[in-house]
């Protein structure tokens, strides 16, 4: 099953993964490269400064980008310092589907 849905002026494909049992979405725009950064890291949460020196972002930079990842309701600030996905297992997809 696929669709596709539109969300605060971004367009997104939604299909349902069997062998993960999810939803998953592509989100039309969204190639930051963050969050697969985060899923190769493991399970989160993440420190902030070790996702900037991963991604090769300057700090500052990455702020904008986190503030926009939260916006979408791809991750959320865990603690001060600290991000994670909203989506409970979705590192262990990404890193399965390798940013198909």
């Amino acid at each position: 099953m696929t669709n596709t849905m539109t969300y605060k002026g971004y367009a997104a494909r939604i299909a349902y993964d069997d062998e993960d049992g999810i939803l998953t979405g592509q989100i039309a725009g969204l190639r930051d490269g963050v969050c697969e950064v985060m899923a190769e890291m493991g399970e989160g949460p993440y420190a902030i400064s070790e996702v900037a020196t991963k991604s090769n972002t300057l700090l500052k930079s990455l702020s904008t980008v986190r503030d926009n990842l939260i916006k979408k309701g791809m991750i959320y600030s865990s603690s001060t310092g600290y991000i994670a996905f909203t989506v409970p297992m979705f590192d262990s997809h990404l890193r399965r589907v390798g940013g198909k």
